[in-house]
């Protein structure tokens, strides 16, 4: 049975009791990070007051887990103390070692115990659009020249550099030992070291197009490296990061060629750090081998001389925004160098924190958190974690503040375009008021004195009396965006839902989730709105080339990010499940498994049919072989488990000429019976849209591992939306459906 643990679980590890970290943005869910070769979990110690790390857990998939792995971890040690090479530092479960916990979790086996590194990755940075100062850009990148030049001198070379694979944790502390870690390191190459079974061909946008050469050598990390270090040079200038491509800077088609993305990063090194520097990236990108590539020890003298790395990292700069009705503050993404004063308790403070949040004064929050979440960072306080408190906080703190009156602008115009009547919307808005709507100025944070802690986290600083309050701050003027109000159309009568059970409305409280990665390493991104536990999950491009679908879930994210979901509610979206197949415009995924035959049903089989007729192996080598369908099917069932109702809804594309709704189902005697939450609410969802409601899909060809029998299998309440065409989804199609998903939230 494949390892999938639950929040909490215990593992005993060389003595240590370590307990299954939850994930800082999804409560209930374990804190995993899934790569090419396995997921890596984060351990907390179970008893914090005796002085033991977070550690990671990294758990291979079965063709990454082998023997070999004891001799290379033994070598791999040797390199613990080198600069960036944390990660090196590791011990391998054995059937010697860990007998009974192997006997019991077999697929821990030559799992490997690292610690846990704190920090985002190179990849978090590129896909937030994260700005950094010119100090901090050149600070990376001199402390990544510096790992890479002690790796070459020694003869050694990581042989995958990738974004993913850079963490930076002088951005979430600046006295880390280095700035810059490298994780992954399973492929490294040097003398002694065994070359690996399954050698990897490089990351996609960092990968050479040098058709000859093996990136398993003492040259294996020249080109990519070089990728690397333009990024982060070039990631302090505005066009550089509007011009990125999104998981590299570069699309990986367009790498080594002569294009625009190439020629504004080579002007932005120029401008910013002279031409000698722009002159060794364009040696690398027009190289014909990894030899021709610079040295590392020829980027290091070439690069300015910084200041102390550290010191780039310990001052935030906070840069005022003035708009016609009043100031906001957006801060750069650095580190706060303040700490809690001893005799102030984590209650306290974290309540501070929280109201802070709430009051939209990032800063001050930033403030608060920081210390928290080097203390107890998952420590729960009124719902929140000091960890997933802080990353929304650095999320919020990068949106660019608008002036109230240009949100009443924006709200009218959604209104007149997707309402009607605009004229009795725009009136009743109070857009044009002249006093704007501030509901929480009048907000105070709590007096410390009077906050009581209660279950504190084991290990963590012992509760005192607060002898001092916080330092009270005046807040500056806040407003809140113009919501549309919702349609008057009346609710479909053919087939209504129960009353409603819950009207009040709220702005969602945002959050970004990865659950896994795909085949070829790029992320499965869920977006999710709100935090109540009567949740609806969507899904899109379970077909990589039904595209329109990833455009509708996309459209219906956008759309409750604009106006309100019910106050007990939440929602998800994952716009894009087969993910490469999408960036290919490909049925199936990079290992040519259709995403809607490998699910662990009754029927399951390895030739599955589609609509071309039968497919040998689109069925996967076994149900659930895919991680994209192992990383989805674990996020619903852990919602399920946590959640007090939980609606699923899978879109695809196409099922002329109204489209077709389809629920839930088992079989049995080769009878569909349709799961009964499911079927009514797919009656209810169809009747909404004009759509086909049908227990059962007539393409002409059997379908087995499906999604949606699955789902009836587990009493998953979930059903398939088919879209008529695939057509770009239209304003008017967009309303019928998020209509129809508001009527599933206020009704659940």
């Amino acid at each position: 049975m494949p390892f999938r643990p639950n929040v909490h679980d215990e593992l005993t590890l060389n003595g240590v009791t370590y307990r299954i970290a939850e994930h800082p943005a999804a409560p209930g869910i374990p804190y995993g990070q899934e790569g090419r070769a396995g997921i890596v979990y984060q351990l907390l110690p179970a008893d914090r007051s005796a002085g033991f790390q977070p550690a990671a857990l990294k758990v291979f998939r079965a063709r990454f887990r082998t023997p070999a792995l004891v001799a290379l971890s033994a070598r791999l040690n040797e390199y613990a103390q080198l600069p960036g090479l944390r990660a090196c530092e590791r011990t391998v479960l054995t059937p010697e070692n860990h007998p009974d916990l192997l006997r019991r979790e077999p697929d821990l086996t030559y799992a490997v115990l690292m610690p846990w590194i704190e920090g985002p990755t190179w990849f978090d940075i590129l896909q937030e659009k994260r700005p950094l100062p010119p100090a901090q850009s050149l600070a990376l990148a001199s402390s990544l020249t510096r790992i890479l030049t002690t790796l070459e001198q020694q003869g050694l070379a990581h042989c995958d550099l990738s974004a993913p694979n850079v963490l930076l944790p002088a951005l979430v502390n600046p006295q880390a030992a280095s700035a810059v870690e490298l994780v992954d390191v399973e492929q490294m190459y040097g003398l002694g070291l065994p070359r690996p079974e399954s050698l990897s061909s490089g990351t996609a946008g960092y990968a050479p197009a040098h058709p000859t050469d093996s990136l398993w050598s003492p040259n294996g990390d020249r080109f990519a490296g070089a990728i690397l270090l333009a990024e982060m040079l070039g990631w302090c200038d505005e066009n550089v990061r509007q011009a990125a491509w999104g998981e590299s800077y570069f699309d990986p088609a367009e790498i080594q060629q002569d294009g625009e993305r190439y020629r504004v990063l080579h002007r932005a090194l120029e401008a910013h750090w002279g031409k000698p520097v722009a002159d060794l990236f364009e040696r690398a990108w027009k190289s014909e081998t990894l030899a021709d590539c610079p040295t590392f020890g020829e980027w290091q003298l070439i690069l300015p001389v910084t200041a102390e790395i550290q010191s780039a990292f310990e001052t935030t700069a906070l840069v005022s925004a003035h708009t016609a009705t009043g100031t906001a503050l957006a801060e750069a993404p650095q580190v706060l160098p303040w700490a809690p004063r001893k005799e102030e308790s984590f209650d306290a403070i974290f309540r501070n924190a929280i109201e802070a949040y709430r009051r939209r004064e990032w800063a001050l929050a930033r403030e608060l958190l920081i210390p928290l979440v080097q203390e107890a960072p998952n420590y729960v306080l009124e719902g929140y974690t000091p960890r997933a408190l802080l990353a929304e906080v650095e999320r919020q703190s990068r949106r660019r503040p608008v002036a109230g009156w240009v949100w009443g602008v924006v709200g009218g115009i959604v209104a007149l375009c997707l309402l009607g009547g605009g004229a009795a919307v725009l009136a009743s808005s109070g857009i044009f008021s002249s006093a704007p709507v501030n509901p929480l100025a009048a907000a105070t944070l709590p007096n410390p004195d009077t906050v009581q802690r209660s279950n504190p986290p084991a290990g963590s600083i012992t509760s005192q009396p607060a002898q001092a309050p916080l330092p009270t701050y005046t807040p500056y003027p806040t407003y809140t965006p113009y919501v549309v109000p919702p349609t008057n159309t009346p609710p479909p009568t053919n087939t209504p839902l129960p009353s409603a059970t819950s009207t009040k409305s709220a702005q969602p409280f945002e959050r970004i989730i990865v659950i896994g990665a795909s085949v070829q390493g790029r992320d499965l991104i869920v977006k999710c709105l709100g935090e109540g536990k009567k949740k609806v999950i969507i899904g899109g491009a379970i077909h990589g080339d039904e595209q329109n679908t990833v455009a509708m879930v996309e459209s219906l994210y956008q759309k409750f990010l604009l106006l309100s979901i019910p106050a007990d509610t939440s929602i998800c979206f994952l716009p894009a499940l087969n993910i490469d197949g999408v960036k290919n415009n490909t049925r199936r995924n990079a290992n040519n498994v259709d995403l809607n035959r490998n699910w662990d049903t009754k029927n399951w089989i390895t030739d599955a049919q589609g609509p071309t007729g039968i497919v040998p192996g689109s069925g996967g080598a076994f149900p659930f072989s895919e991680p994209e369908t192992r990383s989805f099917a674990d996020f619903l069932l852990q919602n399920q488990s946590s959640t007090e109702t939980l609606v699923v809804l899978m879109y695809h594309s196409r099922y002329p000429p109204n489209g077709l709704v389809q629920p839930a189902y088992t079989i049995d005697s080769g009878n569909y019976i349709p799961h009964a939450q499911s079927a009514t609410l797919a009656k209810y969802f169809a009747s909404s849209i004009g759509s086909t409601f049908s227990v059962t899909y007539e393409g002409g060809y059997t379908i087995t591992g499906e999604m949606i029998n699955w789902c009836g299998e587990k009493g998953l309440t979930c059903f398939d939306v088919e879209l008529p065409d695939r057509t770009q989804p239209t304003i008017d199609q967009i309303q019928k459906h998020y209509e129809a998903i508001l009527g599933i939230l206020n009704n659940q």
